[in-house]
């Protein structure tokens, strides 16, 4: 308990910079969390838009892959290369 008291001290001492600095901390945690989420969503969605490519590769059905890869909404939809190929 006596180590908590002194950490609020210290907090206290340091001033208004104190808080900016816990609430950027806040917000670089927030960020963080956000980004863990997306990205893990994303790797799942990614596994599925595999498994729905794969066989249309196989069956050399390019016109089909592509506009599977248009509607995917991970990040391996560009498997099949940049976006030029998308309509402006």
């Amino acid at each position: 308990m006596q180590l908590f008291t002194q950490a609020i001290d210290l907090f206290h001492k340091g001033g208004p910079v104190m808080y900016l600095l816990a609430a950027c901390s806040l917000f670089v945690v927030a960020i963080a969390v956000e980004r863990f989420l997306y990205y893990r969503t994303s790797s799942a969605d990614s596994a599925a838009f595999q498994q729905k490519l794969q066989p249309l590769l196989e069956k050399q059905r390019f016109s089909d892959a592509i506009i599977t890869c248009r509607y995917c909404k991970s990040g391996s939809r560009w498997a099949l290369g940049p976006p030029a190929w998308q309509p402006a």
